[in-house]
This record gives structure tokens, sequence and C-alpha cells, in this order.
């Protein structure tokens, strides 16, 4: 452009190039006081910076248009540019290479006429057909430039995509394959690679694929690779694959059916590896599982709950009317010559009411989950009782044969807890005998001389005491033998089981130290033999005569009771342990009485349940008034927060119901002697 302008003579020359279906001015050169100065524009071109007649005319035409004096008289005249602007000398040369119009250069002078001289066309020629090579080059090597920026951009752009995709693939397990059945050529991605576990050297096959796949669905892979071969059709399949380690992969794959360029049916598909996610399955159903089993607990926790509630309620009326049969039974046992039957009457009587008052601390003890009695226990004695009311209440097609020692043995532990231990096996033995069958029942001393493994505990060297219990039933397989012992687990129809009655002797034996070992087969029977550690001396110890009850010297014992009955057989008791009872059948009365003479009263025997003021209140007025006032406090039920109440209410021994004649003598002994 300088050079063209310089040598021209021209005041102001533009370069016009073609930009798709528009033109746009490139370049704009102009004469100043000391040198030409050229702008790169860069503008669409417009009819104000230049005649554009002149300039179409020159790129239709592809020739050369120069007008000595644009102001004379020419075909362009009437162009709008010449007209304002007063152009003189103009000159519109086509750049052109291989009959390709390249470009347009303008030039122009305001100040004279006939600028554009032969010579100095010829020069412009000459410059114009190097321009226009020139113009071409640097055309194609911009095309260039641009088509190998957008070239390595899309090859960036793909190397980023693979990456991508093989790092997603990674993430997710899942691989990408094709597959063209005519051929048997197989791609696999990176991830397939790694989940068949094969060295990317190998050579995918279907053959490979089959050694991979897990015995039990080889079949299954083999249909549907056959159905797809011949149906040409989308396919999808989840199968397992068998590591050489013996791992098991869970995968799934879905394949879908194109044809390729010769016209055959190629698949592409995906695999992907599902084991992670069927493990969670697994451990969803089995949290479910658990969880509808532990919803099934709670409701028989929530029921036995209810039970306790129930068995607490009515324990307080219970143990008074077994306070009064211990009370008279006493009395008559007392009374009764030692050769008159009534002796015998009166301690049986005592016998069945000790025996009742076990079983509701018994109740009361499971319903407030708490340990049973740790005393000397001749099971000998347990076992033939247990058998006696087994025997009146068995089915006629149903034999019992049992064997004993004559001599006693001893454990230690709770009868009423052991005379379960015998009626729930049993029970539970009876009932699997449906139709006739023998109910055997050993009892027999043993000694280990090493450890023994049982079914169900371990026993060390020493002397048991080994209970057999044997029935001829339907048995047992071992699955269900891997649960007898499952709070809750019954294998009874609804509304007969609770699942609770071996789970209790499980419970009972292992707190007492003992063991359980469990044989059964189906249609053999079962046999459940039951050790428990023997301990005769603690029995000797126990049996040893018992002292006659310590008697009163006239005290005056401050009774409470709003039951008549209890309260006047209480008295009766105290009078003839040879103490003075002072009767009250409500709290607010005996403590005006007190309050009257604070000091005429040696002791306080007072229940806790009582209508308005109750036992405990009681006994924290009085102890306010006078600490040093033995108070003994009788419950029927108070629950586990009774104690630590009476306590800090300044009771001085806690007694629970139903009392018997040398429990309440003993007592008062005590707690007046430490007082005194």
């Amino acid at each position: 452009m300088r050079i063209a302008v310089e040598h021209a003579g021209a005041q102001r020359g533009l370069l016009v190039l073609p930009r798709g279906n528009e033109q746009r001015i490139e370049a704009e050169a102009t004469i100043g006081p000391d040198a030409v100065t050229v702008r790169l524009l860069g503008t669409p071109l417009t009819p104000s910076e230049l005649p554009y007649s002149i300039l179409q005319h020159v790129a239709r035409t592809q020739s050369s248009i120069i007008l000595d004096d644009a102001s004379a008289q020419t075909p362009f005249s009437t162009d709008e540019y010449i007209h304002h602007k007063r152009a003189r000398s103009v000159l519109c040369l086509p750049l052109v290479k291989q009959a390709k119009l390249i470009g347009l250069l303008y030039l122009e002078n305001n100040l004279a006429p006939g600028i554009f001289t032969p010579q100095r066309i010829a020069l412009l020629e000459l410059l114009a057909s190097q321009a226009a090579i020139s113009l071409e080059n640097a055309h194609l090597y911009g095309e260039l430039t641009v088509e190998n920026r957008t070239r390595r951009q899309a090859e960036e752009d793909l190397r980023r995509s693979e990456a991508y995709l093989a790092q997603a693939q990674t993430l997710s397990h899942t691989g990408s394959f094709g597959w063209n059945p005519a051929t048997g050529e197989i791609y696999w991605s990176a991830e397939i690679f790694r989940i068949f576990e094969y060295d990317r050297a190998i050579t995918p096959t279907v053959d490979l694929i089959d050694q991979r796949v897990h015995p039990e669905d080889v079949t299954g892979f083999r249909q549907v690779v056959e159905r797809a071969s011949h149906d040409r059709q989308d396919y999808s399949q989840e199968y397992r694959l068998r590591m050489p380690d013996g791992r098991v992969k869970h995968i799934h794959v879905v394949a879908h059916a194109m044809r390729n360029e010769t016209g055959d049916v190629d698949f592409v598909g995906a695999v992907m590896d599902v084991t992670l996610a069927k493990e969670t399955e697994d451990r969803i159903r089995f949290a479910q599982a658990e969880r509808e089993q532990l919803e099934q607990r709670l409701r028989q926790a929530e029921k036995m709950e209810a039970v306790g509630r129930l068995a607490g309620g009515i324990a307080h009326d219970f143990n008074n009317v077994l306070a009064g049969v211990f009370a008279y039974g006493e009395m008559i046992f007392e009374e009764t010559p030692e050769d008159s039957p009534l002796k015998r009457y009166a301690k049986n009587v005592l016998t069945a009411a000790t025996r009742g008052r076990a079983l509701v601390e018994q109740i009361l003890a499971f319903s407030r989950s708490q340990l049973g009695k740790r005393v000397p226990v001749d099971v000998t004695q347990v076992v033939a009782e247990t058998l006696e009311l087994l025997r009146g209440c068995l089915p006629a097609n149903i034999g019992l044969e049992s064997s004993a020692p004559v001599l006693p043995l001893i454990v230690i532990g709770d009868a009423t807890q052991l005379h379960q231990v015998v009626m729930n096996v049993c029970g539970n033995a009876i009932q699997a005998m449906s139709e006739t069958g023998t109910l055997r029942v050993a009892l027999e001393a043993a000694e280990l001389c090493a450890e023994r493994a049982l079914s169900h505990g371990t026993l060390g060297p020493g002397r048991y005491v080994s209970l057999t219990i044997q029935d001829s039933g339907s048995g047992m397989d071992q699955a269900t033998l891997a649960r007898i012992f499952e709070p809750f687990f019954t294998t009874k129809e609804i509304g007969r089981g609770t699942g609770l009655g071996l789970s209790l002797v499980y419970a009972i034996v292992t707190d007492a130290g003992g063991a359980i070992d469990v044989r059964s087969a189906l249609e053999q029977g079962s046999t459940f033999t039951i050790y428990l550690a023997r301990a005769e001396d603690a029995l000797a110890a126990a049996g040893e005569a018992a002292a006659a009850p310590p008697r009163g010297n006239g005290e005056r014992v401050l009774l409470v009771e709003d039951e008549a009955n209890l309260l006047a057989m209480t008295a009766e008791v105290l009078t003839r342990l040879g103490y003075e009872p002072a009767s009250f059948s409500d709290s607010q009365t005996a403590l005006a009485a007190f309050e009257a003479e604070p000091r005429s009263f040696d002791v306080v025997i007072t229940d806790d349940v009582m209508p308005g003021l109750t036992g405990t209140g009681l006994a924290q007025r009085l102890h306010r008034r006078r600490p040093d006032l033995p108070i003994v406090l009788v419950s029927g039920y108070g629950g586990p927060a009774l104690t630590p109440q009476a306590l800090i209410a300044g009771v001085s021994e806690l007694l629970a119901k139903p009392l018997q004649s040398r429990q309440i003598a003993t007592t008062l002994a005590r707690v007046l002697h430490r007082n005194a």
C-alpha cells in the first residue's frame, strides 16, 4: 500500500478484500506531511469510503478503471462519492490470480487531474499482480493456520474426551465394546480388560469371555450370544464371572445392533461391573430382614413388658393371699401334735405356699430382668416334683420313663428357675411327639476328667449333674438347631408359642455356670443334655437344723396395713412372737398416733402401697421426727426404684410379701438389735 501510493502519486489508497458475501476495507494509506501512513481497518465497505459504482464495475469485469478527471462527464459522474468528495484522478485496479478476483486496489488524488500516467499505471499493474499473489498466499496461509489450529484443537478435544471417558468408565466400572458376529472381531475398552482381569495384550474373543463366566451362568450366556448372532437384535443380560482366585463378580451387559458400511450388523454396548451394587442390595435385604425380625422381637418384647406390668399389678394382692396362707399354715403347724396327720397337711400347705411365693418372685424377676437366687438346690427333688406335675397332663398316647439316683444331687441355683428348665424342655418334647412316643428323663452324676465341647457351651474338668431329656418326636434340621435358643424364635404356628421358652432355659443354665448339649435329626427325635456343677457341701450347710426364731420382749410395734384380714393376721403373728402390736389400717391415723406419743413405739412395720399417704411417705415423716426409730417397709411389688426411695426415706429394712413368721422374727430382732 505504501509503495503504491508513493509511486502512483495518490493522496489516498484503499485495499478491499472480499470476505464471504461482503467486501471489507482491510487497509487505508494516506499521504501525510512527512510520510505515508497505513492503517489496518478490517471494516465493512460503505459508499462513503469510495466510488461504489466504480468498485462494483471493476469487481464484475475484473478490468481497471482510470478517470483522469472524475469531475468531467463520465459514466460514473453520478456516483455519490465522486459528487460529494469532488474527486479528480481516480484509479481502481483488480487484484487477480488465475482468473480469480483476490481483491481491489483503489487510489485517488483530489488535487489534480491526470495524475495516473501510463508509466505509473504499468508500475501499479505490476504491483497489483504481485499483490494478488501475496494476498492469495497470505489467504491460503491464513486458512491453513486456522485449519491447523482447528485440527490441533479437535485433536486436543478428542484426547481430553478420551481421557475423560476412560476416567469416567473407571469410576463407574463401565466399559464399552464392539462386536461383529460375522467376523468374530471384538473391541474392548481398557475398563473391560480390568473387569475381566485380562492383560491388554490379549485379543478378546467369545471363548475368552466364556472362560470367565461362572459355571452356573455359562448356559444362559451362550444362549444369549447365539440368539444375538442369529437375530441381530439388541440384547441385555446379567451374569456372574468367577475369577481365577475364586472371587465372584456380577456384570450387566447391554448392546445395540447397528449396520456397518458392509451391511453386516455390529453390536455396540457397555459392560457394567455391578458387584458393589449387588452386595449393597444384599446388605439392604439383610438389613430389611433383620429390621423386620427386630420389629417382631420388639412387638414380642412389648407383649412381655405388658405381662410384666400385669404381674406387678397383681403381685401385691396375690402376695397378700399367700401371706394369709403362710401365717395360718404356720400357726396350724406349730399348734398341731407331731403324730397328727394335720401336721403333715400343714407342712404340705406351707410347701405349696412357698412354691407359690417363689413363682411370683420369678415372674417379677423376669419382668425386671433380674437374676434368680443363688442357693443350694436338690435337683433330684426339683425333677421329681416337675415330672409328677407332667404325669397328670400327659396325653394318653405318650409314655414317660424316668431314672434318678436315690441320693440328692445338689447345685447352686434357683429352684423355681430349675423347675422352669425341666418344664420347658419336657413341654417342647411332648409337643414334638404329636401322635405317639416316649419321653425319657434321666438324672445322674457325671465327672469330666478333661474339657468337653458341647453344642452350646464348653465344660471344664469337674463334677456335674447331668439331666438328659429325650423324645421320639419329629426332630430338627441343622438350620433350626442353630437357632433354637434365640429369643422369640419358634417353629410353632401362631398362637402356640412365644419363642421364649428355650431362650429362658439357655439363660438360666448359662447363668448357673452350666452348658447344654443338643442332638437332633429329622424324624429321629431330639436329646437335650443339661450339665450343672455339683455342690454337695453347700446343701449340707443349708440343711442343718434351723434354730427357733428369735422372740420379742414386749416391744411395741406400730403396724400399718390397709388389708383388714392381713392386718389382723400380722398382729396375731407379732403377738405370738412376743411383741405388742398397735394396728392401724391407714397411714394418717398411724401418723397421728405417733405424733401423740412418739416415744411409745419401738419399731414400725408398714405396707408401702397405702391409700393417701404411702408407706414410704409415712416412713419419711416418722424418720424426720425420730431418726433412731427402726422402720421396716413391706412391699408386694415395688419395682427396682423402691429400694433407693426407701433408703432416702429412712427405712431400715425392706421386706417382700408374703411374709413368714420366721422372716418377721429375724428382721425385727435384727433392726432392734442394730438400734439398741
